[in-house]
């Protein structure tokens, strides 16, 4: 389906008032996808194709301000099958922030000094994806995030009998792959293929027992290393 085109009048009643009460596009989709996109909005705006190289803050501000009010999914088919049909022509909220980080990359990655996040300058776009979450929870059409189903202790169980298999290389296999994750990673499944034979150190602590570590750093879901990011590692991690 069509994005709903909103007009100006709409988009300031959508905005919040002065005073208020204060309360995933999929992750899987690409960069370049969420560029495309956007630069469809743009040309409906602008008449014109969008430069993300030279388009001014400005210009680009008003673009997000409008793109976050009217995206809305293509296709309802496979939504509808697990929300109702209200809830399924709005996207998560989830999508709706992969998508600004998304592009927010992007325009790192090609050497421009934006931050669609945090600058002010796009202060009127990011207070309108505010409001168009605040304005699809309080009409309940925000659906809630899907979790993974927490693993029973029947489950867990049968695992740990596995993992404990003697005399079978599969299982040891896994089991080292278990007891890594377990230690080391914090999020993401990107560790265990930065690993080599190198990666992994024994060492002996005050009291001679020894103990597991990993030589060197790793990049994971939230944490890429660049001064840009939130929080450190605030000591390694061990493994006994």
């Amino acid at each position: 389906m069509e994005p709903e085109v909103i007009s100006d009048s709409e988009l300031e009643n959508l905005s919040p008032p002065p005073v208020t009460f204060e309360l995933n596009f999929p992750d899987d989709w690409d960069t370049e996808a969420v560029v495309e996109l956007l630069e469809l909005g743009v040309q409906k705006d602008y008449k014109k194709s969008l430069d993300f190289n030279t388009i001014s803050e400005e210009n680009l501000n008003k673009s997000f301000r409008k793109f976050y009010a009217e995206a809305q999914p293509k296709t309802l088919n496979k939504r509808i099958q697990s929300m109702p049909e209200s809830m399924a022509k709005e996207y998560h909220k989830n999508s709706l922030k992969s998508v600004r980080s998304a592009i927010n990359r992007h325009l790192k990655d090609i050497g421009r000094n934006i931050d669609i996040v945090r600058d002010k300058d796009f202060k009127l776009s990011n207070s309108m994806l505010s409001a168009k979450l605040k304005f699809n929870l309080r009409n309940r059409l925000s659906h809630p995030t899907q979790h993974h189903p927490i693993i029973s202790n029947s489950e867990l169980q049968k695992i740990n009998e596995f993992l404990s298999t003697k005399n079978n290389v599969v299982a040891l296999r896994f089991k080292v792959w278990y007891a890594l994750a377990i230690h080391f990673v914090s999020r993401g499944i990107e560790f265990h293929q930065q690993l080599s034979k190198d990666s992994i150190k024994f060492v002996k602590d005050e009291k001679g027992r020894e103990y597991l570590t990993i030589t060197h750093e790793t990049h994971q879901k939230n944490y890429q290393c660049g001064i840009e990011n939130s929080s450190e590692e605030s000591e390694d991690k061990i493994m006994y």
